[in-house]
């Protein structure tokens, strides 16, 4: 039998088209597959800006104000019903960055600033170290992690100074789109697989800070008082004009943050125009650790509560196997973010609270049944339609032990009852009494609750708690089961 090279020819040319076919199917089944998100040795970035609210994100809202963020992130990961764990910056950081139960880290603002103060957190160290960020299992893993950090109440204040192997701390007032210009050339430097967090804050409390040489809004009831950095003319500090009431002081607030939004979304180019060129290694994740009340809900003060104004905010993932739009309806809690990425890098994540979300986007039902965070002064809980918002105020008396009158000196000593309190018996605030000689603290709670339907009351306007007994103590005894289980951590990890 003759050797035909012909059909050899041909067999091999078939052979060469099948494996061709058979590559772009493996190819555009990669791309298509919902069910992998495996993403080993993938750089990771962080972009967190505190108190974006989801309602002025364009994506997940009507908003027109963050174009560029919305572009960006078109073909990502959305998840459209994200929760903070907390309404604050240092406890919802903490929670975040090591999915730990926020109840554990429930020193309140005043009490952790006095004790930032004295330079020491005291056994509060042993509590905020307890359990690893997510930088320190990184960094283990071969990773170059770096941290840029603006904040008084994140980074080396908190703790999460840790696993960095560079990290970089901003003065107050530097403008957020020099940050991210850092962020840009520290990434053109560093050593694949990097990890890098970029912590900004657009704006905070009743003030911003907004560069000079760009167009500004003016109003009657918003305040420009121009700053200098480096005997240069660097920008303004915005504030609302208090005295113009209640209601006035509310639309200057929305001004202020709508033009404050719209200044970080431009800022974000720089940056995104370079991960987009590496996205094809890079997992990049946009998202606040909680948002601003800014006047709703009758509240003026910039974050620390449960309502939704405060702890709906943005989650986007851009993941280099998706390449399309991926909406997650379902609500989700920010507790869960740093298992979720350490999965799509196969890093065994074994501490804490959080669970991956990883089942959730292959379509399966979210293991949890509630989601639940604390701030200082509340709880919240979901569960379902409903949400138990749980407030709590605390009536405190210091008084000498041997003085026949027990006249209270709490205001004069206010300081030093806060170090008796959180420095040297640390545990979670409730009725008690502290004794450090020559005296004693007494602590009242007070508290109310407040139960909302979501689904009928998403603006969270009618209290229906005193209609739905049942409902609200049973949400109130999951949120004690979490605050007593914190508790008794604290008390065994500081005694």
């Amino acid at each position: 039998m003759l050797f035909n090279f012909r059909n050899v020819r041909i067999l091999v040319i078939k052979m060469a088209i099948r494996r061709t076919l058979f590559s772009f199917l493996l190819l555009l089944s990669a791309v298509a597959r919902a069910d992998d998100y495996h993403c080993g040795g993938c750089n990771v970035v962080f972009l967190n800006l505190d108190f974006l609210r989801s309602d002025y994100i364009g994506l997940i809202s009507n908003s027109s104000l963050t174009p560029k963020i919305d572009q960006f992130f078109k073909n990502s990961i959305v998840f459209e019903n994200a929760y903070a764990t907390a309404g604050s910056t240092y406890r919802g950081n903490l929670s975040t960055f090591t999915a730990k139960d926020p109840h554990f880290y429930a020193i309140d603002v005043d009490s952790y600033s006095s004790l930032r103060q004295k330079k020491s957190l005291g056994v509060w160290n042993k509590v905020f170290t307890q359990y690893p960020s997510i930088a320190e299992q990184l960094f283990e893993s071969g990773y170059n992690t770096i941290s840029l950090q603006k904040g008084k109440r994140s980074g080396h204040y908190t703790q999460l100074d840790r696993g960095f192997a560079e990290y970089v701390d901003y003065p107050f007032k530097t403008l957020i789109a020099d940050i991210f210009g850092d962020a840009k050339e520290r990434l053109i430097k560093a050593e694949s697989p990097w990890f890098l967090h970029v912590h900004a804050i657009p704006t905070r409390l009743h003030s911003a800070y907004f560069p000079v040489g760009r167009q500004r809004f003016l109003h009657d009831d918003i305040i420009y008082k121009p700053y200098r950095m480096k005997k240069m003319d660097y920008g303004y500090i915005v504030r609302a004009d208090y005295h113009s009431g209640r209601k006035a002081t509310r639309l200057a607030e929305h001004r202020i943050y709508r033009q404050q939004l719209r200044y970080a979304d431009d800022a974000l180019y720089e940056i995104f125009e370079y991960l987009q060129e590496i996205q094809s290694n890079t997992i990049i994740v946009f998202f606040s650790t909680h948002a601003t009340q800014i006047g709703d809900n009758g509240i003026f003060a910039s974050n620390g509560t449960g309502h939704e104004m405060n702890i709906r905010v943005p989650l986007f993932i851009k993941h280099p196997k998706v390449q399309k739009p991926l909406h997650i309806k379902t609500p989700v809690s920010m507790l869960d973010l740093v298992p979720t990425i350490m999965a799509f890098l196969n890093i065994p994540w074994t501490s804490g609270d959080g669970i991956s979300l990883v089942p959730v986007l292959k379509g399966n039902a979210y293991k949890r049944d509630y989601i639940w965070g604390n701030n200082d002064k509340d709880d919240f809980l979901i569960k379902g339609d409903w949400k138990l918002l749980r407030w709590s105020d605390y009536e405190r008396k210091l008084v000498l032990i041997n003085n026949p009158i027990q006249k209270d000196e709490y205001k004069k000593n206010r300081q030093h009852a806060r170090y008796i309190e959180f420095f040297e018996q640390p545990g979670i605030i409730e009725t008690r009494q502290i004794v450090s000689s020559p005296w004693r603290l007494e602590i009242n709670e007070l508290r109310e609750n407040r139960l909302y339907n979501l689904k009928d009351d998403p603006l969270e306007t009618h209290n229906i708690a005193a209609d739905h007994p049942s409902i609200v103590k049973e949400l109130s005894d999951i949120l004690d089961q979490h605050k007593d289980h914190a508790k008794r951590e604290i008390l065994q990890l500081t005694n």
